[in-house]
């Protein structure tokens, strides 16, 4: 497992149940956050471009990565709004998978009866932060 995976005990399926409801709006929520931010871009960067064609100046093409510290850490100090798009584009999409996965689990969750006569604790096995497996002890 990756160094983002985790193991997660839940005592019953109804904890491990709230756990998912709780992920879900979690991740919608910072979802939204981001898909507003990159709207706001958006508008900046357009008027931005208006701006600069009324002038006749042509704007900056050139990419803008940042600085590598070292691993896969960039330092971005002051980057254009088109570079900060990208980064968040990219941040929605790995949420949009996120919260799928956590959806997903949600739905197969509601496909496992339980029973107050059987005693059931789940562990969530997460790979990336992405629920991956359960695994349901059964006990009497």
């Amino acid at each position: 497992m990756s160094a983002s995976s985790a193991m997660l005990e839940f005592e019953n399926l109804d904890k491990l149940k709230q756990y998912t409801d709780k992920k879900i709006a979690e991740i919608s929520a910072e979802l939204g956050e981001i898909l507003r931010r990159v709207d706001v871009l958006h508008s900046t960067i357009e008027v931005k471009k208006k701006f600069l064609e009324a002038l006749s100046i042509k704007g900056q093409e050139k990419p803008y990565e940042g600085i590598a510290l070292g691993g896969e850490i960039y330092l971005m100090v002051d980057p254009p709004a088109e570079s900060l798009v990208s980064l968040y584009e990219s941040l929605s999409e790995n949420l949009n998978r996120k919260l799928t996965s956590y959806r997903n689990l949600k739905n197969a969750l509601s496909k496992i009866p339980s029973t107050p006569e059987l005693q059931v604790s789940a562990t969530l096995i997460l790979d990336n932060d992405i629920p991956k497996y359960i695994i349901i002890k059964t006990s009497k």
